[in-house]
C-alpha cells in the first residue's frame, strides 16, 4: 500500500519500510516516534514537517524539499540526502551516520546537538547556520560551504576539509590539525618557512 500524505496529517508510531514516497507536495505532515526503512522519497516537497523520534534507515532524501523543518532526536543511518534542501530548519539532536550528504543545502537552519559521523558532505551548503555543539567525525567535506557560519568550538580535524569556503573571521576558535591551519594560512599570504 501506498503512504498516503496529505497537509497536516500525522503518523504516530509507525514503521514503513520498502516504501516509494512519490509526488508529494504538503504542509505540516509529522512523524513522530516513526522508523522508516529503505522509503525512497521521490519528488516531495514537505514544508514545515516535523520529524520527532523519527529513525530513517537506509532511506533516499535526494533531491527533496523539506523547508522549515523540525528535525528533532532523530537518527539517519546510511541514508542518502544528496541535493536535499533543509534550509530555515530547527534541527536539535540528531545523529548522521555514514550518509551522503553531498550537495545538500542546510541553509539558514539553526542545528544544535547534532553528530555528522562517517558522512560524505562534498559540496554541502552550511551557509548562514547557527551551530552549537556540532560534531563532524571523519567526514568527507571537500568543497563545502560555511559561508556566515561561525565555527568556533567546531572540530574539524578529523574531516577532509579541502577546499572549504569559509570567511576567515568565522574561523575563529575552530579546531583543525596542523596541515589544515597550514591550508588556511595559505589563503592569509602568510608564507611559512
Amino acid at each position: 500500500k501506498m503512504i498516503e500524505i496529505y497537509d497536516e496529517v500525522e503518523f504516530d508510531e509507525v514503521t514503513f519500510e520498502n516504501e516509494n514516497i512519490e509526488e508529494v507536495q504538503a504542509d505540516y505532515v509529522i512523524f513522530r516516534d516513526t522508523t522508516l526503512k529503505n522509503v525512497n522519497f521521490i519528488d516531495v516537497t514537505l514544508n514545515k514537517v516535523e520529524f520527532i523520534h523519527t529513525h530513517f534507515i537506509n532511506c533516499d532524501l535526494s533531491n527533496i524539499n523539506l523547508e522549515n523543518a523540525a528535525i528533532h532526536y532523530c537518527t539517519f543511518t546510511n541514508c542518502k540526502l544528496v541535493g536535499t534542501h533543509i534550509t530555515e530548519a530547527s534541527i536539535r539532536e540528531v545523529i548522521f551516520k555514514t550518509c551522503q550528504c553531498d550537495y545538500a543545502t542546510l541553509g539558514g537552519s539553526k542545528m544544535k546537538d547534532i553528530s555528522f559521523d562517517g558522512c560524505r558532505m562534498e559540496q554541502t551548503g552550511l551557509n548562514n547556520c547557527k551551530l552549537t555543539k556540532v560534531t563532524f567525525k571523519e567526514c568527507q567535506m571537500a568543497n563545502a560551504e560555511f559561508g556566515d557560519t561561525k565555527l568556533s568550538g567546531i572540530d574539524l580535524s578529523s574531516c577532509c576539509i579541502e577546499g572549504i569556503r569559509v570567511k576567515l573571521e568565522d574561523l575563529k576558535g575552530v579546531k583543525l590539525t596542523p596541515m589544515q591551519a597550514l591550508e588556511f594560512s595559505k589563503r592569509l599570504g602568510i608564507v611559512i618557512v
